[in-house]
């Protein structure tokens, strides 16, 4: 985690299924710790440059659980009525 050029600054362990990650870039979904951890961290480090491509404050989560395949949740628009 050290080597790791994104910030992490919280791991939640609390749910053995999902590892999460508290990162710059937002919550990052690992799933279970396992053997892809590294690939896991490689492929975080390689999206370090996603907030200039989008505004982060968007996304729900990043899912990192199929480091191939990195995908992102985005947050659904609320919209209100003005009365």
């Amino acid at each position: 985690l050290q080597k790791n050029q994104t910030q992490i600054s919280q791991i939640d362990w609390r749910d053995p299924t999902n590892l999460i990650l508290q990162t710059e870039l937002g919550r990052v979904h690992i799933g279970p710790y396992g053997q892809n951890f590294s690939k896991q961290l490689a492929a975080l480090d390689r999206m370090r440059n996603l907030n200039a491509q989008m505004d982060i404050e968007e996304i729900a989560f990043i899912d990192l659980r199929n480091p191939d395949n990195p995908t992102l949740e985005i947050l659904q628009a609320t919209t209100t009525s003005v009365p």
